[in-house]
């Protein structure tokens, strides 16, 4: 039996599937199962997966006839990892070619339930940026330790709770799993989580892990393309929903963990800001073309409604700049108006 699994939902992702699939065939560490989950594509990403599979005979292919969304993929394939450990990719990142042999030689030096390298993020100009990580080559978090990442997961560009940085810790890529831990404890992505589903994911797993070590090495490649789930240029009228549940969702995981000092709670509620301002963004970036004045209407009163909103406060960040504070504070109690005539000044009157 392989060692480790290489988890790969994709979905229409032809452009860059080959370099994907190229980085992993290539790995040092050759003892892998590559579990692709064919989500449903309507590209020609199937034509290229089968081709690959024609190459090698360690890739295993589940084929889907809809696509269930980006956590549904991912379910499937852990629901089918037969190994010992698991890493996830997106189908349109790469990594350089040692990059499992790196996670494999952490986890299992440490005896660690997770082990976690840095990535960089790649633009289609070529260019990258690595976000602020910490000075030291590698850090281990041990038993109660762990739990600190809570909160640097719900806010992870800041260095408040650690005292460093240490971002991207809420994504699913970049890490290798201990498969028995995740099991055992019953945890895999929600299928109804279709934004965010990542981070839902490793916070449960995060409150399960008893030892998580980080390597400074930056051998995963993130690239930043535009038919993202997140970045994608389609309007999505479920968006709002999807937000909610996953706002929900926390609110539930974060009930049976002690906060003594209430970082945890200064965590979420900047997690919240920053996923209900990406509603709000969300809408701005369709304002000219894609809604109606009364569909602008609508969007921004369920934006209001939220839960989360009316619980959103206005200072959360120290260093917010005043005109934020104002829109926090005109969205937590119900003035969409004021955020519409924002727009209308800065994009222009809509159709």
């Amino acid at each position: 039996m392989s060692k480790v699994s290489v988890v790969i939902s994709v979905y229409n992702k032809a452009p860059w599937l080959a370099k994907c699939l190229d980085s992993i065939i290539d790995q040092t560490f050759s003892d892998i199962d590559i579990l692709i989950i064919d989500n449903g594509s309507t590209d020609n990403s199937s034509d290229i997966i089968k081709e690959y599979m024609s190459k090698d005979n360690r890739i295993r292919l589940i084929s889907l006839k809809k696509n269930i969304g980006p956590a549904g993929g991912e379910a499937i394939g852990i629901d089918n990892v037969k190994t010992e450990y698991f890493t996830i990719f997106d189908a349109d990142d790469y990594a350089d070619n040692n990059y499992i042999e790196v996670l494999y030689n952490e986890i299992t030096l440490e005896n660690a339930d997770i082990a976690m390298c840095t990535n960089d993020y790649v633009y289609g100009d070529g260019k990258n940026k690595i976000n602020n990580r910490p000075i030291e080559s590698k850090i281990i978090f041990n038993g109660k330790e762990v739990k600190k990442l809570l909160p640097q997961l719900l806010d992870h560009k800041s260095n408040e709770y650690l005292g460093y940085y240490l971002t991207e810790i809420g994504a699913a890529w970049s890490k290798l799993y201990r498969t028995s831990m995740v099991i055992n404890a019953r945890i895999n992505y929600e299928k109804d989580a279709w934004i965010w589903s990542d981070y839902l994911f490793n916070f449960r797993v995060l409150k399960e892990t008893e030892r998580f070590v980080y390597t400074k090495q930056t051998v995963y490649h993130n690239f930043m393309s535009e038919n993202s789930t997140i970045r994608s240029k389609q309007l999505n009228k479920n968006r709002i929903s999807e937000m909610e549940y996953i706002l929900k969702r926390f609110a539930e995981e974060c009930k049976d963990i002690e906060d003594k000092d209430h970082k945890l709670f200064l965590a979420r509620s900047r997690f919240n800001a920053r996923v209900i301002f990406g509603l709000v963004g969300y809408y701005g970036r369709y304002y000219k073309t894609s809604l109606s004045f009364n569909d602008e209407i609508e969007y921004l009163k369920k934006i209001c409604s939220l839960q989360a909103t009316k619980e959103m406060r206005s200072r959360i960040h120290k260093t917010a700049v005043p005109f934020y504070k104002i829109r926090s504070f005109l969205l937590k109690h119900g003035f969409y108006w004021a955020e519409i005539m924002y727009m209308v000044l800065r994009y222009g009157k809509g159709n």
